[in-house]
């Protein structure tokens, strides 16, 4: 046999393309791999692209910080007030809390309105408290705040009440 009559099985025979065993000649058959492998590694791309920005968007809920903006302080906080010595001692607390500035020390002073509710009547007063970090002092008033809530307790000569308000 002649060297030139042997053939690669991909060599052409007059033009056409040897042929595998799908019966599809063998360039046609490399270009569609090609073009599946293509389609499967642009479709992974796509669901990576996907999943980064769903798992972005649903990032894991972090603990609720205590320590608040100060100026998330600013509206309207409504609760109660009861007495540790005399159980039926309780009343109604309302602070409108107006403004909230910085005082230069890193502390911040808050301002606005108190109305106080006791079985006698009620009372009314400005507000004037130093917010330092989580600690706000209203005169001799200490209160906590913890996210939505502030509590705080008061001792007078005779009793010592204690107090929760959630802002409105």
């Amino acid at each position: 046999m002649n060297p030139s009559q042997l053939r690669a099985p991909w060599s052409t025979d007059k033009g056409v393309l040897c042929r595998l065993r799908s019966g599809l000649p063998l360039m046609r058959r490399s270009r569609e791999l090609a073009f599946a492998f293509l389609r499967h590694a642009l479709s992974c791309a796509v669901l990576l692209i996907v999943a980064t920005v769903v798992a972005g968007c649903a990032a894991p809920t972090v603990a609720k910080e205590t320590v608040p903006f100060p100026y998330s302080l600013v509206g309207e906080w409504i609760g109660h007030w009861r007495s540790k010595q005399f159980n039926q001692a309780t009343g109604q607390i309302r602070y409108t809390i107006q403004n909230v500035q910085p005082r230069g020390d890193g502390k911040f002073l808050v301002t606005g309105r108190s109305f106080w509710t006791t079985g006698t009547g009620s009372r009314e007063d400005t507000l004037g408290c130093v917010l330092e970090g989580y600690r706000m002092l209203c005169g001799t008033q200490l209160w906590i705040i913890e996210g939505d809530v502030i509590r705080g307790e008061w001792s007078g000569s005779h009793e010592t009440l204690t107090q929760e308000m959630r802002k409105r």
